[in-house]
């Protein structure tokens, strides 16, 4: 028997796969968009089935999260999911690493600071100006660096209060200080290490972040929710399903691989 489970989409005129999957009821708010898609960039039939179930995976992770409502992040996690930065900060100057002039290293152990305290001799001068040269560009950066934060906290579902979204925000500035002197090293001619090759040789990947698991049964009912199948191919799946999961000895959808 053959069963038509969740497949990629092949956009008619650029012959690229694709990924859509509707959005569940009880999310539309927080998601904001009644379905999720996106391109899997390729062509190939075999290659786009792998992409896609990895893409269905992390749609789903990041569903779970945003159920699990708001979550206080550790400084641990914090900079497991700043690891991404620094990676594509490190892949997107590789080339002409001495043109990296956005991020000012001499000034990142500035940021995030207390404020300074006035002190006499400035409340008693009328004409002394705060706003310097410096302290412009320190609350540029920490600005940037709040807008990278919540990219990856939307990137991974995640709902985090003020004191987590600043705890992530320096994790942010750490990795891409920690990148940017790795790029001022390589452009004066300086030997990378061995992590910078596997930094800028792999995509950029989930990071170990604690998260919800994702059941495999979650990815059959939201299949079911979206395809509306008969009740015995529904059935036919979730069997199937049950037997994977005694072979694999879980049923976290996030922990399976390509290997066997």
């Amino acid at each position: 028997m053959s069963l038509a489970m969740s497949r990629p989409w092949k956009h008619p005129k650029s012959g690229v796969y694709w990924v859509r999957k509707r959005v569940p009821d009880d999310l539309l708010k927080l998601v904001g968009k009644r379905e999720e898609k996106r391109s899997l960039q390729t062509r190939d039939p075999g290659e786009a089935k792998r992409r896609h179930v990895e893409a269905l995976v992390e749609i789903e992770a990041r569903w779970a999260n945003l159920r699990a409502g708001p979550k206080a992040l550790t400084e641990r996690e914090a900079h497991q999911l700043a690891m991404t930065v620094h990676d594509r900060w490190l892949r997107q100057h590789l080339e002409n690493p001495s043109q990296q002039t956005a991020w000012n290293v001499d000034l990142a152990d500035r940021l995030f600071a207390p404020p300074r305290r006035l002190k006499s001799y400035d409340i008693a001068d009328p004409g002394f100006d705060f706003s310097t040269d410096d302290s412009r560009q320190i609350s540029g950066m920490e600005k940037w660096c709040f807008e990278i934060a919540g990219e990856c906290l939307a990137a991974h579902g995640l709902l985090a209060d003020e004191a987590s979204r600043r705890v992530l925000a320096g994790a942010v500035a750490a990795a891409l200080q920690r990148a940017s002197l790795t790029l001022a090293s390589l452009a004066k001619g300086g030997a990378p290490s061995g992590n910078f090759f596997f930094a800028v040789n792999t995509a950029a990947q989930s990071p170990a972040i604690s998260r919800q698991p994702v059941e495999f049964k979650r990815l059959v009912d939201g299949w079911a929710a979206e395809r509306r199948p008969v009740a015995k191919t529904k059935y036919e799946w979730s069997r199937v399903v049950r037997q994977l999961e005694v072979y694999l000895g879980h049923n976290d959808a996030g922990r399976l691989t390509g290997r066997i």
